[in-house]
């Protein structure tokens, strides 16, 4: 592995031209020439799709200088603590500027159901007029929780999903309280910090991102309604979705009933059904081993679990 030497004047000023002259100023007190990183003066921008009480926003630009390739790191920061990033790698340092340029402040941010959520973007292509983003990880403050949520870098894996309690104590969270939305969440399950899950995304690149971009909106408008309502209206409200969930977690077992049942049933016709029973034990649990590894992640097998009313205390926020 090649060590690269610290950046030099010349480069340095090389580097800076194009930030330079987009009104950015070079922090050389902040900036780490051994480290090969250059750190710009943060500077106030403002985006009238934004809350007003949110402006102006402190933005601060950071590129790494690598051999060939250069990472720029943009930081949003609002006067109430959020704060949203964007990167993207390129060979072309003016050019990852300005990709940045032309994604607006308030492209990085989500606001559904009085909850604001910044965003973690990476550009997946800088070209003009309209950079490409793909969501990375987002972390929204609910009543009495912290949702998180992260983006596998490789495509097909599902988006990981924590809810940490945030200085409470939360009793009870529903296992179904995401999966009435969509099959394509998973169950919750508990932790030593509350509870993690999993949504899947469909498509790839560009698609997949705007796929999690409408996943968490989905989720966090869904959670700040559901917290802020008594725990018996979220049984009320997702009866229907709550049955069917648990029709839907059976399907493994009655796959292998419904081939052990059709086994039985042609033991009982005798002889002339031996050559069908024999294909059917010979074929059927290959097939069934390799549909079972060709899915990227485990599924669900298990009995169902008849979904009940919830106390009504199982999530009241407590000291």
């Amino acid at each position: 592995m090649t060590t690269l030497p610290p950046l030099t004047h010349h480069e340095i000023f090389t580097l800076v031209a194009p930030f330079a002259q987009a009104g950015y100023q070079v922090d050389l007190a902040a900036t780490d020439r051994p480290a090969r990183r250059l750190v710009f003066r943060p500077r106030e921008v403002n985006d009238a799709a934004l809350p007003a009480a949110w402006q102006p926003l402190r933005e601060q630009i950071t590129l790494e200088c690598g051999g060939r390739n250069h990472a720029l790191l943009r930081t949003l920061d609002t006067a109430q603590g959020l704060r949203a990033t964007l990167e993207g790698e390129g060979t072309d340092a003016a050019a990852l500027l300005a990709a940045c340029a032309l994604v607006p402040p308030a492209r990085q941010f989500v606001q559904t159901d009085g909850v604001a959520v910044p965003l973690q973007h990476r550009l997946l292509r800088s070209a003009d007029p309209a950079p490409a983003l793909m969501l990375k990880a987002a972390r929204a403050a609910l009543p009495g929780l912290v949702l998180q949520m992260r983006l596998s870098p490789v495509e097909g894996y599902s988006a990981e999903i924590t809810l940490e309690r945030d200085g409470t104590q939360i009793a009870q969270l529903p296992a179904d309280l995401l999966e009435v939305l969509s099959f394509a969440y998973h169950r919750l399950v508990p932790n030593s910090r509350g509870w993690a899950s999993r949504v899947e995304l469909r498509g790839a690149g560009v698609r997949r991102g705007a796929a999690a971009e409408t996943r968490l909106t989905q989720m966090v408008a869904h959670l700040a309604r559901t917290l802020t309502a008594p725990p018996r209206e979220f049984h009320r409200r997702h009866r229907l979705a709550r049955w069917l969930i648990a029709l839907h977690s059976t399907w493994p077992v009655a796959v292998a009933g419904g081939v052990l049942a059709f086994g039985i049933s042609l033991q009982a016709r005798g002889a002339a059904a031996d050559s069908q029973l024999a294909l059917l034990a010979n074929v059927v649990p290959p097939l069934l081993l390799v549909a079972f590894f060709l899915r990227r992640e485990t599924p669900r097998i298990g009995l169902p679990r008849w979904p009940r009313r919830l106390r009504a205390d199982a999530w009241r926020v407590q000291g």
